[in-house]
């Protein structure tokens, strides 16, 4: 288990339910550590070189990590017979609890609006990341 955990304790954070429509902000932090912590393993696997990163800041990893039609992101895999739903956890994970959270889309009402959902999306973000650690690393 990573050390992150402790950075992204929210329950002290708590804040008057009545004044709070979005508590996406609770999550932004983690969210974009996430994706910090996929371009590392990328790297670290050879599947994304440190240049082109430092060249592209904003390179696309959910493309790099999703995993329909996708046979290299399995191929890192230590254990492919046994963790062969892990790189669907960290994909659909990447999607619905960082792009949607990141990325506001006028069209789609993508508020967290509750404390209990932004735990439970922190929850997910951080069984992600311990996944990704525990499978490629």
């Amino acid at each position: 288990s990573c050390r992150i955990f402790e950075l992204f304790e929210i329950d002290s954070l708590r804040t008057n339910d009545s004044y709070v429509s979005d508590y996406s902000f609770l999550l932004l932090p983690i969210a974009k550590s996430y994706e910090g912590i996929l371009k590392r393993v990328l790297v670290e696997k050879g599947v994304i070189s440190e240049s082109k990163l430092l060249e592209n800041p904003s390179v696309n990893v959910g493309a790099y990590l999703n995993p329909v039609g996708n046979e290299k992101i399995f191929n890192l895999l230590k254990d492919k017979a046994r963790d062969k739903a892990i790189p669907h956890v960290i994909y659909s994970t990447y999607q619905e609890c960082r792009n949607q959270i990141l990325h506001y889309d006028q069209y789609r009402d993508n508020r967290i609006t509750s404390f209990e959902d932004a735990k439970f999306y922190r929850r997910r973000i951080l069984d992600a990341i311990d996944k990704a650690y525990q499978t490629f690393r």
